[in-house]
């Protein structure tokens, strides 16, 4: 599955396949990355194709606690948003290492997407 290419045609119908797609994907790496660092890398590279696909079919001002991983998953979707409409990258979060590595892969779709327009 080329996430690019499924985020490139703004598709609903394709990105909500690609995300059932990632969703299970996603389960099996989190599984083995308590035992496997590799696949935690994996699953934070995942877990950003998530926040990258649900970016294109949130509601606007969803509600949710900010601490929550809802919420961190939903403010990361519209920095992702706003990084594709500016051509930038979303700052790192202080702390976190497997929210570092998500906005890692972010920021790597949002250059590579802002690069092929």
């Amino acid at each position: 599955m080329d996430i690019l290419e499924i985020l490139k045609t703004r598709d609903e119908a394709r990105i909500k396949e690609a995300l059932a797609e990632v969703h299970k994907q996603k389960a099996f790496s989190l599984a083995d990355s308590e035992f496997v660092k590799e696949e935690w890398e994996n699953a934070a590279r995942l877990h950003a194709h998530h926040i990258a696909l649900i970016s294109y079919i949130l509601p606007p001002n969803v509600e949710a606690d900010p601490e929550s991983i809802t919420g961190k998953d939903y403010r990361l979707a519209v920095a992702f948003q706003v990084a594709l409409k500016t051509c930038s990258e979303i700052p790192p979060p202080p702390g976190d290492e497997f929210y570092k590595l998500v906005v890692e892969e972010l920021n790597r779709l949002a250059r590579s997407l802002c690069s092929s327009e």
